[in-house]
Formats: C-alpha cells, structure tokens, sequence
C-alpha cells in the first residue's frame, strides 16, 4: 500500500497458478479483486479469468459477506431496499476511514441483522451451482498461459 496524488493505493498480486487454485476454492475475495472497476491495466487473460469466475461463482460465495463485517453495504445498496440513512453511514466511514465513526452503533448493528436476513434468503433462492463447474477449462488456461511468463 501506498498514497499516490492524495489517494490510498492498494496493489495486489496472485501468480496464475495460485490465483485459480483460490478461485476454485470459492474465494469471495477474488470476486472482489476480479470484478473491481477500479482496473489499471487488463490483458485478454484477465478477460479469460473474467469469464471463468463467472462460470465459477456459486452461492457458496455469500460466505464472503457475512465473514467481513456483515456485509459490503455499498454493493448491497443497488439490489435491496437499505435504510435511509446508509448514505451517510458510507459518508462517516470515509470521513473516518482509519478511526473510530461518530455514529449509532445500535441502528448499524440492527441493519446488518436485516441485511444477513437478506442475504440469507438470496443465497437460499440463488440458482448458482453449490461448487465451480470450470475446473478443466481454468486448467487449461494455466497450462497455456504460465508458460508466457
């Protein structure tokens, strides 16, 4: 990690191999790392390694969510009926990324309740595979990548 122009930069690295073997696992992580808009620069591996994941996410990737925190509030923003006032919750986190928040800790703790409620139920209704189903596919990818270098 480091500051660049006044933003907080955060490189993360995976060799090839190491990287599928996660994937495979059903690390939610990746799905985070993989999906970010927050690309510098992407080749037509990425793109493969894109598209597998998608293959390769299951609904056990709802474990992601309740592991960190309860929940990633602003991505659960766009697809359920949030509170109010979770703008700004998102507002005093960022104000406060390395400190304490000056917020109501009994109305965060009751809205991650309802938030695990949900994804809960999304997780029971998901019609995603319970495992991956690329593993020949991200196989062939690594035999045929790795060697480039």
């Amino acid at each position: 990690m480091w500051e660049r122009d006044g933003a907080e930069m955060d490189l993360v690295t995976h060799d090839l191999r190491e990287f599928v073997r996660l994937m495979l696992r059903r690390n939610g992580c990746l799905l985070e790392q993989l999906f970010s808009p927050l690309v510098v620069h992407t080749t037509g591996m990425h793109q493969e390694l894109w598209r597998s994941l998608l293959a390769s996410s299951s609904s056990h990737h709802a474990h992601r969510y309740r592991a960190r925190r309860g929940a990633n509030l602003p991505t659960l923003l766009g697809e359920i009926d949030a509170p109010a006032h979770v703008p700004d919750l998102i507002a005093a986190k960022a104000e406060r990324e390395h400190g304490p928040a000056e917020i109501d800790h009994a109305r965060v703790r009751s809205d991650v309740e309802r938030l695990r409620s949900v994804l809960d139920e999304a997780q029971e209704a998901s019609a995603l595979a319970q495992a991956p189903v690329v593993h020949d596919t991200l196989h062939d990818l690594v035999v045929r990548v790795r060697p480039e270098g």
